[in-house]
Order: structure tokens, then C-alpha cells, then sequence
């Protein structure tokens, strides 16, 4: 019953964020577009618009990750691909980015689905502006039991040793990826090379039920109680 409020509460904010303020924010992006096409229009007002278009992203990635129709691997892969191609839309390197044909139909949290997606966006992000590439590929699959994360590109490589454990480099993406329990690599081969695997069972939505089955399993075979006994009582 509690996890179904809550479902219900985030769709509830989702909706209202998309029709209130993010019908708000639009109405304002578009004065503010029209006023600085107005002849000897203040320079201000591009930078206005410049602050919205930034501010409609934010609120777009959050109503994304509120809603909970979009809670499966599947959205999580092409919402990715798109915003991904988005960052490319004003640089001269190339994207190179592979989906599988056949995603794997698997409901997530949606704290993973933002957070998985916020990760792939920064080592995209870190890789646009200190390659130095003319190429980056992406690549994100699954094998049944690891989801699979590759950034590669042709630039001039990383020195993780250099990398700030607070920051927002690859100190950051470490972090965020220990937090799956998944794994990072790091190569240098004719640019960076960057491998991660995170446990699908880590994004996984557990029903209350179904925990609550774990711990009765637990607690049997602790106590050594048959199973077929343990539930008539």
C-alpha cells in the first residue's frame, strides 16, 4: 500500500510539473525569444533566454525521472540516446552511439533510471570537452545480468590519477558507479576507453512482497524450519 502512494505521489508531481511549470517556463522561453528579436533589444534579454532554455532542461529531466510509466530499461536506454545526441548538437566531434536491437524487459527504480542516465551523461560531457576527440562512441546493452556502460574516444587519453575524488571528473563517476556495487575501468589506447558494469539486480524494482519472501526464506533456513512446515502455522 505504501509503495503504491508513493508511485501515485510522484506521478501526481510529474504531471503537475508538466502542465504548470513547465507550460510556465515555456510561455516565458518564448517572450523572451521574441522580445530579443525587436530591434536594439537588450543583450540581457539573450542571456534570459539562454537561462530558461538551461532551467526547461532541468525541469524536463526531472519530470522524465518522476514519471513512473517510463520505470523500465528500455526508456532509460533511448531517453539516454537522445539527450546524448543533444550535447553534440553544437560540437564538431562525432557521435557514434550503438543501442541493442533487443532490450530486455526489466522494470527500474526510477532513482536508478536518473541516476544511471545523469552518469552516462557526464562521461559524455567530461569526454566533449577535454578529449580533444573527433570521435566518441557510446555504447549501453545488457547481458541478462550486468548492464553495460563503454565511452570511448580518439583524443589525447586520461590519467586517473589525476582524477579529484570530490569533484566532477572521473572521482565523481567512481562514485556514483560504487554506488550500483558495479565495476570501472580505465584505458589509454589512442585515446580514453571507459568500461563500466553495474548489477542489474541493483536497478532492479523489488516488490515489499517479494523482500518480505526473502527474509521468511532467511529466517527458515536459519532456524532450520522445513519449508513446507514454516507457513502453516
Amino acid at each position: 500500500m505504501q509503495q503504491q502512494l508513493i508511485l501515485t505521489e510522484r506521478q501526481r508531481i510529474s504531471a503537475e510539473m508538466h502542465d504548470d511549470i513547465g507550460s510556465g517556463v515555456f510561455a516565458i522561453h518564448s517572450f523572451a525569444h521574441a522580445a530579443g528579436k525587436k530591434e536594439n533589444a537588450s543583450p540581457e534579454i539573450g542571456e534570459i533566454e539562454n537561462m530558461v532554455t538551461d532551467l526547461s532542461v532541468k525541469i524536463r529531466d526531472v519530470i522524465w525521472s518522476t514519471n513512473v510509466g517510463y520505470d523500465n530499461l528500455e526508456n532509460l536506454f533511448y531517453y539516454t540516446y537522445i539527450q546524448i545526441n543533444k550535447l553534440f548538437e553544437h560540437s564538431e566531434i562525432e557521435l557514434v552511439y550503438e543501442l541493442p536491437e533487443d532490450i530486455i524487459d526489466l522494470k527500474i527504480t526510477g532513482l536508478s533510471r536518473r541516476n544511471i542516465y545523469l552518469l552516462v551523461k557526464e562521461l559524455v560531457h567530461n569526454a566533449i570537452k577535454h578529449s580533444k576527440a573527433k570521435t566518441i562512441e557510446v555504447k549501453m546493452f545488457t547481458d541478462g545480468q550486468t548492464l553495460h556502460i563503454a565511452v570511448n574516444d580518439n583524443g589525447v587519453g586520461i590519467n586517473p590519477d589525476n582524477a579529484r575524488p570530490n569533484g566532477m571528473g572521473l572521482g565523481n563517476i567512481r562514485q556514483r558507479v560504487e554506488k550500483f556495487k558495479g565495476t570501472i575501468s580505465t584505458e589509454n589506447n589512442k585515446g580514453a576507453h571507459i568500461s563500466i558494469q553495474i548489477p542489474l539486480s541493483e536497478l532492479q524494482v523489488v516488490e515489499f512482497d517479494k523482500k518480505l519472501n526473502k527474509w521468511q526464506l532467511f529466517i527458515t533456513r536459519l532456524l532450520r524450519i522445513p519449508t513446507d512446515t514454516a507457513g502453516e502455522k
